[in-house]
């Protein structure tokens, strides 16, 4: 699996991580998630906090930009996007509204997918020195490693 290893390599380099690396580490290396075995779907690929605009009066999703990384496939690869910069209440509101037809690792697959794009927005956060994404990956990996 590309992510997980892109992770484990970017663990390696991250210092001073706010959270349990062991259980981190023992997370990555051992509970990788079944595949994706459910029907294919549209994927927005690259659904950081950027691409999801929001209506300032209402609160609420006006719109998704930048479908450049377009894919058909896994649709947890969206909903982990989702559960790392929202948190797990907008994830469960998401699939509760979701029509597509869904298998049964999609929650494993999410929170797996999630802890590894949490330590992206680690690593690049640092790189480019966005705060938020930092914020947001520390945010991600503790909600995922208390469950």
């Amino acid at each position: 699996m590309h992510l997980r290893d892109r992770s484990r390599k970017q663990l390696r380099k991250l210092d001073g991580l706010n959270v349990n690396q062991d259980l981190l580490r023992r997370y990555l290396e051992n509970d990788t998630p079944v595949s994706f075995e459910g029907a294919a779907s549209l994927v927005h690929h690259d659904l950081w906090a950027e691409h999801i605009l929001v209506d300032g009066r209402s609160g609420r999703v006006s719109g998704i930009i930048d479908w450049g990384d377009t894919v058909v496939g896994d649709p947890a690869i969206d909903f982990a996007c989702l559960y790392t910069w929202y948190g797990e209440s907008l994830l469960e509101n998401v699939l509760g509204h979701y029509t597509g037809k869904l298998d049964a690792g999609v929650i494993s697959r999410t929170r797996y997918l999630a802890t590894c794009l949490a330590i992206h927005n680690i690593t690049l956060g640092r790189d480019l020195g966005r705060i938020q994404w930092v914020e947001v990956g520390y945010a991600a990996l503790q909600l995922v490693l208390a469950t």
